[in-house]
This record gives C-alpha cells, structure tokens and sequence, in this order.
C-alpha cells in the first residue's frame, strides 16, 4: 500500500507507525484551490500532463526544484490569562523556498505571485504530500499568501540569481489529515510547464501562402509545429482551412486556396499535437 492516508479517529500513538514520513522538501506544484486527484488518478503521468495543459484556472504549475528551505512559522499563539496560559490556536506555516533562477524566469515566476492557489509538495524521494479527503482522494493545501518576491542578485560568489518564494497557510487540515502518494513510477520532481511561444507573420501573407515564425518566448529557440496546431480564422471569427504546413527552424509556411484577412493563432495547449506550449496570442493576417 504506497497510497497512506492517515487520517483516522483513533487516538493510539501507534498511528505514526503506518503513515510515510515526509522527507526534505525538493519541489512543489501549485494548483487551482482546492485541487485533488483520486490515488489511482495521481499514479498516472498522463493524468498530471493532462493538467499541465489544461486552460487557465484549472491549470497546474510545476514551480523549479527547491535549492532551499527556511520554516518561519509562528510559534503556538496563548493567551496570558491570571492563572497560566491559555492555547488560543497553532502558528500558522510561513515557508521560504529559494530556487535557481534568473531576472527573466523570475519574472514568470512573479505572475504567480498573490494568487489563490492551492500547493502539492514533492520530498526527495519523489513522494507527493498533500491533504486526505473524505472520500480518499489527495487535495492540494490552500494558502492564505503565496509571494514570489525580487530576486536576489548574483554577488560574485554565487553561480546565478534566486528566486524568493514565500507561502502561508494554516496547517490545521495539513496536520490532521495527511496524505502521501508513493511508490510512483514516474518523479514528479520532472514535470515541467508550458514554454509560451510567439508567433510573428513573416513577409507578406498571400491567398495560398502565409509564413510565420515561431520562437520560445524567453529563449527566443525556434520551435517546430505540425498542421493541426495552427488555427486561422477570418475577420467574422470564421475557420479558415490550411492544406499543409511545412516548417524548418521555427519558420512555417502555410499554404491553402483561399486565404483572408483574419487572425492566425495555435491551437489551446491541450489540443496540440506538439505539446508541451502555448502560444502567446494570436497574430494579424492581412491579404
């Protein structure tokens, strides 16, 4: 049994024995709010692909593997009361993580940054540590703050920027009603999230023939599609066919019949042939 879910009303301390011990923290996937995944579900890399791709809001993303962790959290908050202390409630988590990063990637990173996400961590040993629910399934724990702050610079005696991540959450559902998934074939310490894309028209565009260059957005490396990823449409928001497509170092050449005047974009990252992309916005055509 790789599947632990500990959560359980029976008081004896023996408890401990049956539940997988969560290891150093080594990554962490941010998800929609109150994102979870049957056991069986969770096993399946195709599942997690599935969810990489999905549109917006529903989408996860993997964050870089950890360099470093600091715990801030508070300490068990009492009250002083005339006769000894009085336990108000727990401290609340406050993790900083600290990953290898760059003045461009941690300005992706900073999208991410003050929104309503929930978090799935990911130990060493490639074990998948989030929240039992009531009917078995392993949900990700919400946070009350997730804050990617600026990075911190290179100073001659480190290789290259870092990123600062801040989260806080309450640990009440976290503490009570733990979950793991082990004993997986795939390390989700590997998945990886979309590489946006931009598309740019190149000289200009006919009735049988549109050209258009593709490259990472970042990196600025050419990127190859296949036919069914692209998608034209014409000013009334009308399909518009492509016969073929031929593409060499990002540059595609699209030819067709009856070319107009519209927009030409790629497919929704969960459609594509070439996964693993997205675009970032469609461009102009004019015949």
């Amino acid at each position: 049994m790789f599947y632990v879910n500990c959560n359980s009303r029976v008081k004896n301390t023996g408890i401990a024995n049956f539940c997988a011990d969560m290891g150093a923290i080594a990554g962490y996937i941010l998800t929609p709010p109150d994102f979870s995944l049957a056991e069986a579900d969770a096993r399946e890399l195709a599942n997690w692909e599935t969810a990489l791709s999905a549109d917006r809001g529903e989408r996860i993303y993997p964050f870089p593997q950890v360099l470093a962790m600091t715990d801030n959290s508070e300490d068990t908050v009492f009250e002083e009361m005339a006769l000894g202390n009085l336990f108000v409630r727990d401290g609340k988590y406050n993790l900083q993580f600290m990953h290898e990063s760059s003045r461009y990637k941690n300005a992706v990173l900073r999208s991410h940054s003050l929104q309503k996400v929930g978090v799935l961590f990911i130990d060493l040993q490639g074990r998948i540590h989030g929240i039992a629910t009531d009917d078995g399934e392993i949900k990700a724990v919400n946070l009350q703050q997730f804050v990617v702050e600026k990075p911190t610079l290179n100073n001659g005696s480190d290789s290259a920027y870092k990123s600062r991540v801040t989260m806080i959450f309450v640990g009440e559902e976290f503490e009570k009603n733990p979950a793991v998934v082990a004993g997986l074939t795939f390390s989700p310490l590997d998945l990886e999230g979309l590489t946006d894309v931009e598309l740019e028209i190149v000289g200009t565009p006919t009735s049988t023939e549109i050209q258009v260059q593709i490259n990472s957005a970042y990196t600025g490396d050419p990127v190859n599609f296949e036919l069914s990823d692209f998608e034209l449409v014409d000013a009334t928001g009308s399909s518009v066919s492509i016969d073929s497509v031929n593409s060499e170092d990002g540059l595609h050449t699209l030819t067709g019949t009856a070319f107009v005047t519209g927009t030409l974009d790629l497919v929704k990252p969960s459609d594509l042939t070439t996964t693993g992309y997205e675009s970032t916005g469609a461009v102009d055509v004019t015949v």
